[in-house]
């Protein structure tokens, strides 16, 4: 397979939450935030996600995001515009 050399900066963190915790997921201006859910269970903004489900917060925030059991996860903090994210693979998708 061909390599993609990227120049971008990604940071990603393995998260562990504390049932009753709430998160403040608001990324810094000119990134994005992408959490994916592999154990417990979250509320976001009253939708509940499991393990392998996920959720995206850009600068505008304003998500109510409360820890319902103890839950972990992978954030990615990422560069704002199309990236995809599919399970680890990371590709840049803008254009050259």
């Amino acid at each position: 397979l061909p390599l993609t050399k990227q120049s971008q900066w990604i940071q990603l963190d393995l998260v562990d939450l504390a049932a009753g915790s709430d998160l403040d997921l608001t990324p810094a201006p000119g990134r994005v935030r992408y959490l994916h859910v592999t154990e417990g269970r979250i509320d976001v903004d009253g939708a509940e996600l499991g393990a392998g489900d996920a959720i995206s917060v850009d600068t505008d925030g304003g998500l109510a995001i409360e820890v319902r059991e103890a839950a972990k996860g992978l954030l990615f903090d990422l560069p704002e515009g199309p990236v995809a994210i599919t399970g680890t693979d990371l590709q840049d998708r803008r254009a050259a």
